[in-house]
C-alpha cells in the first residue's frame, strides 16, 4: 500500500492570524501598488493576505494576471483566482470564508460598482481604496489603521 503524500507550497502555514485584509485586483500591471498598500494594512492589523481576481469570463491580460502572481508571491500574499460571473458573490464569500476584516482596492468608477454594493453589504468591514499615486482613502466603520 502506497503512502498519501502531501503537496508543499509556501503557503502551507500561512494563516499565522485569525483574521484578514483581502486586495481586490483586476488583470491591470498598475494593480500592483494595491497588494504593496495591502501589505501595509495586513501587517499593522495584524492579519493574513490574501489577493483576490474574480474573472467573469471577459477578456483578460493573461501578463498582467501573471505579474501580479509573482508580487503577490514577493509581498507573502496567496494570490487566488475565482471563475465565476458573480463577482458580488465571491467576494461576499472570499470575506466570510477568509475572515476578512480589512478590504484593499482601486477606487471605485462609478456609483454602481460592486465595490459601492459591497460596502452596503458589509459595513464592519474596514476600506481602503488606493489611488493611482500609492495614495489611501478609507470608509471606516471603526478606527483606520494605517495613517494617511
Amino acid at each position: 500500500m502506497s503512502k498519501p503524500f502531501n503537496i508543499s507550497t509556501d503557503f502551507d502555514n500561512y494563516n499565522k492570524y485569525i483574521s484578514a485584509t483581502i486586495v481586490c485586483v483586476t488583470d491591470q500591471i498598475n494593480c500592483e501598488r494595491i497588494i504593496k498598500r495591502g501589505r501595509e494594512i495586513a501587517d499593522k492589523t495584524k492579519t493574513n493576505l490574501y489577493v483576490i481576481n474574480v474573472d467573469n469570463g471577459s477578456k483578460r491580460d493573461i501578463a498582467a494576471i501573471e505579474h501580479l502572481f509573482h508580487v503577490s508571491k514577493e509581498y507573502n500574499a496567496v494570490m487566488n483566482i475565482f471563475y465565476n460571473n458573480q463577482v458580488l458573490d465571491t467576494l461576499v464569500n472570499c470575506v466570510h470564508e477568509y475572515h476578512a476584516v480589512n478590504i484593499v482596492s482601486g477606487m471605485p468608477q462609478t456609483v454602481n460598482s460592486i465595490l459601492n454594493k459591497l460596502w452596503v453589504m458589509m459595513p464592519q468591514i474596514d476600506y481602503y481604496m488606493i489611488g493611482l499615486e500609492g495614495d489611501v482613502t478609507v470608509i471606516s466603520s471603526k478606527k483606520a489603521a494605517i495613517n494617511q
